[in-house]
């Protein structure tokens, strides 16, 4: 995509970018340049191919999905409410879905049902609640 055809919110993304860029040059520091921005993160992470380090949600680990009881238009969803499933992976933000300050993740519960879950429909399991 030429320079010109970028919109004003892509040039001033790429122009954070580039101050991030230079930033994590001068500093080294990944970790203290990456808090300060939720969208400017995720999107940097994705450029950079940098993980998420909170200590929140991982791969390969287990937790309940707390589905809201208010939501049903989703029944499969509604179906599944409280048991625990496991986390695929992260989707990617802004190549998979809009980033709005929660995380996605692709989880699959003991049935084989496999669906996408926002970080904040994930709590931890203390022991297998299913």
């Amino acid at each position: 995509m030429a320079e010109g055809n970028l919109t004003p919110a892509q040039r001033d993304m790429i122009a954070k970018l580039i101050c991030e860029v230079e930033h994590l040059r001068e500093t080294g520091d990944i970790r203290d340049s990456m808090q300060n921005e939720p969208q400017l993160t995720a999107e940097a992470r994705v450029l950079f191919q940098i993980p998420h380090d909170d200590g929140e949600i991982e791969v390969g680990k287990r937790y309940r999905f707390a589905y809201p009881q208010e939501y049903t238009l989703l029944p499969q969803y509604s179906a599944h409410r409280g048991q625990s499933v496991t986390v695929l992976r992260e989707h990617v933000a802004g190549a998979y879905y809009d980033y709005e300050g929660d995380r996605m993740f692709r989880i699959r519960a003991d049935d084989g049902w496999e669906a996408d879950a926002w970080e904040s429909e994930l709590e931890p399991v203390t022991e297998d609640a299913s």
